[in-house]
């Protein structure tokens, strides 16, 4: 709770480009530092959400830690997962054809992923 309150205080008085520029550094991290943007406010995780912040996202610890929120079709993080990857974020490519081939013996799905 602390988090989203911090990040409630400052987040409305800066500027876009700024705000999606600390969203990305956050993200490059680990996944988890994004959690505070999202519940921060409909802008925050509209900027959580784009192009650059959804490519460049660290998944490492989401996979190392909680493989199966990730994976598993109903799992908490399957949503941001799939958003990764129609962003082609290298890691979220890489564990979903690891994933296939793992988990279900697809071999050329996860070549041509």
């Amino acid at each position: 709770m602390t988090s989203t309150y911090i990040c409630d205080s400052f987040v409305g008085d800066l500027p876009d480009d700024l705000l999606s520029k600390i969203i990305e550094i956050c993200g490059r991290e680990s996944y988890a530092f994004l959690a505070s943007f999202v519940r921060a406010g409909p802008r925050s995780k509209k900027l959580v959400y784009s192009t650059n912040v959804l490519r460049a996202c660290n998944l490492s610890p989401l996979f190392f830690d909680r493989a199966r929120w990730m994976l598993w079709e109903n799992g908490r993080a399957r949503r941001f997962f799939e958003a990764c990857l129609r962003e082609r974020n290298p890691q979220a490519i890489y564990y979903d054809s690891l994933d296939r081939l793992v988990n279900g013996g697809d071999f050329h799905g996860c070549v041509n992923g």
